[in-house]
C-alpha cells in the first residue's frame, strides 16, 4: 500500500473503538460511551453497538481494521483473566492496525480502571502510556480528553441529541427509563452576586520573619506581600487577632478593580495575575469562614479543606427544606453507617472563579469519623467513602444540595456575608437552576432518609463524588 492510500485511508477514520471485558467491565464503558458521544466523539463499543444475532467477531474485526482511529484498551483484573480472550484478541488487531497506519504511539490509548499492576498489561499494548481511571473516573476523562485532542481525533458528532437518542435504543442506565418530559437540574454553583468593592493594605511593625506564622494563627483571610498585608478585614479586627506582638496600620483603601489592574502606583502591588491569585484566594477563605462560623467543621484533603456537617449543628442532624416537586421534607446530613461502624458526614469544599461573572463551586465531600466523632485516617476514609456511596446516585446527592442550599440560606435569597465596615460577599442562595427537556423516571423523587448500604463490602467504585451530580 502507497504512502498516499494509507494517508488517504488514515484521515477516512473517525470511530472510537472500546475493547473491553465483558459483562464486567461493561458499566465503565457505558459511563465512558456517553461522556465522550457528548464530547462530540463518534463511539463504537460491544455493549453499545451490537444486537443479538450479529457475526460479532467479523463487525468487531471490520471497525477495528477500517473504521477506529483509536482503540481504547480498558486494562483490569477482568480483562486480564486467561479465560478472557476477547480484548486480547481486539488488542492485537489493533497493534497490527498501529503498525500499518504507522501510530505506534498514539492508536492504542490503554485505560487502566482498577490496580492492575502496569507490569501485568499485555504484549500489544505494554510499551504503550496509559491513561489512569483507577483513582477516579473523573479525573480520567479529563486526562483522556486531552490526549485525543492532542492526537487530533476528530470530532463527527455535530448532533449531539441525535447521537444520544441513538444511544439511548440501545443502552439503558440500570431499570431508569428516560422520557420527554422537562426536569429541573440543580448545579453545584453558587453565583457571586457583589464582590467586595475594596481591599485594604496594611503596613505592619514587628518581625516579618514571624508575621507570616501570625497570620495564619487568625481566622480572618490575608495575602503578604513584602511588608504589606492585604486584607478584606478591618484594622482592629486584624489587630485583635495578632495580639501587641506585632502592629497593624492601615496604608490604603483600594478600589478592587484597582488592585486587579495593578493600576494604583502609590503602592506596591502584585502583578495582575498574583492579584487574581490574592482576590480568589481571599474570597474563597471568606467563604469557608462564614461556613465554620455557622457550625461547619474543617477537615483537611491532599487537595484543600473540606468543611462538613458535624454531629449535632441542626436539630436531629437533619435540614428542612422543600424539594423540586414543591413538597416539604427532610434529609439527613449525618448518619451512622452499622456495617462500617462509622459515622458519616455531608461535607463541601470550595472554589472561586474570578470572572466577569463569578462564581462559586461546591464540590461534595463525605467524612467518616469514629465513635468518638474524630475523622479516620485518610486512606481508611478514601476506602469507606467508596464503599459507602457507591449507591449515592443524582437522586442522594440533589437532595444532599437542596439540604445544603437550605442549610447555607433559608428563603433561598441571596447571601450577604460581611467582611469589614462596608465591605461585605454577596452570593446566590442556591445553585444555578436549568430545565432540561428529558427527564429519567423517578430521579427526583424522594428517597430513604438513610442510604442504602452496599451488599459486597468488597466492592469499591471509582466514581468521584463529582462525577454523579
Amino acid at each position: 500500500m502507497s504512502h498516499v492510500v494509507e494517508q488517504v485511508e488514515a484521515a477516512a477514520r473517525s470511530t472510537i473503538f472500546i475493547s473491553h471485558a465483558t459483562p464486567e467491565d461493561d458499566e465503565f464503558v457505558i459511563w465512558l460511551g456517553s461522556r465522550l458521544v457528548a464530547q462530540g466523539y463518534r463511539v463504537w463499543a460491544e455493549v453499545l453497538n451490537l444486537r443479538g444475532g450479529e457475526m460479532f467477531w467479523r463487525k468487531i474485526e471490520d471497525v477495528i481494521r477500517n473504521e477506529a482511529v483509536n482503540v481504547l484498551a480498558v486494562i483490569s483484573k477482568a480483562s486480564l483473566d486467561l479465560g478472557k480472550t476477547g480484548a486480547a484478541a481486539e488488542q492485537s488487531v489493533a497493534d497490527t492496525v498501529a503498525k500499518k497506519l504507522g501510530r505506534t504511539s498514539d492508536f492504542i490509548i490503554p485505560l487502566r480502571i482498577d490496580e492492575t499492576d502496569y507490569g501485568e498489561f499485555p504484549i500489544a499494548i505494554h510499551q504503550r502510556h496509559a491513561i489512569d481511571f483507577s483513582r477516579g473516573w473523573g479525573r480520567g476523562l479529563r486526562d483522556l480528553i486531552d490526549e485525543l485532542a492532542e492526537a487530533g481525533t476528530p470530532k463527527v458528532v455535530s448532533d449531539v441529541s441525535s447521537a444520544f437518542d441513538a444511544w439511548r435504543t440501545t443502552v439503558r442506565m440500570g431499570d431508569e427509563a428516560i422520557e420527554a418530559n422537562p426536569e429541573p437540574l440543580l448545579s453545584n454553583m453558587l453565583r457571586v452576586a457583589h464582590l467586595p468593592a475594596t481591599i485594604k493594605a496594611y503596613e505592619f511593625e514587628g518581625s516579618q520573619r514571624n508575621l507570616p506564622g501570625a497570620l495564619a494563627g487568625i481566622p480572618e483571610p490575608t495575602r503578604l506581600l513584602h511588608r504589606l498585608v492585604f486584607s478584606f478585614a478591618d484594622a482592629d479586627v486584624l489587630q485583635d487577632g495578632l495580639g501587641d506582638s506585632f502592629g497593624i496600620r492601615l496604608r490604603k483603601i483600594l478600589p478592587l478593580t484597582d488592585f486587579l489592574t495593578a493600576s494604583d502606583p502609590s503602592v506596591t502591588l502584585p502583578r495582575r495575575r498574583e492579584a487574581r491569585s490574592f482576590v480568589t484566594e481571599l474570597v474563597r477563605r471568606s467563604f469557608e469562614l462564614h461556613l465554620t462560623r455557622h457550625g461547619l467543621a474543617p477537615y483537611a484533603t491532599g487537595r484543600g479543606q473540606v468543611l462538613y456537617f458535624k454531629d449535632g449543628v441542626i436539630e436531629g442532624n437533619k435540614v428542612r427544606y422543600v424539594n423540586a416537586k414543591g413538597k416539604r421534607t427532610h434529609k439527613l446530613v449525618v448518619g451512622r453507617s452499622d456495617k462500617l461502624k462509622l459515622n458519616w458526614h455531608f461535607g463541601i469544599s470550595v472554589q472561586f472563579s474570578l470572572e466577569d461573572e463569578s462564581y462559586i463551586k461546591l464540590r461534595p465531600y463525605v467524612v467518616f469519623t469514629d465513635d468518638h466523632w474524630k475523622p479516620i485516617a485518610p486512606d481508611e476514609m478514601t476506602k469507606a467513602r467508596r464503599r459507602f456511596c457507591k449507591s449515592w446516585w443524582n437522586g442522594n446527592w440533589r437532595q444532599l444540595f437542596e439540604a445544603f442550599y437550605a442549610f447555607l440560606s433559608e428563603n433561598g435569597e441571596d447571601l450577604t456575608i460581611p467582611l469589614g465596615v462596608d465591605s461585605d460577599l454577596q452570593v446566590a442562595g442556591r445553585g444555578f437552576q436549568f430545565e432540561s427537556p428529558m427527564r429519567i423516571l423517578g430521579d427526583i423523587d424522594i428517597t430513604e432518609e438513610e442510604p442504602v448500604e452496599p451488599l459486597d463490602d468488597a466492592f469499591e467504585d471509582d466514581l468521584d463524588e463529582e462525577d454523579v451530580l
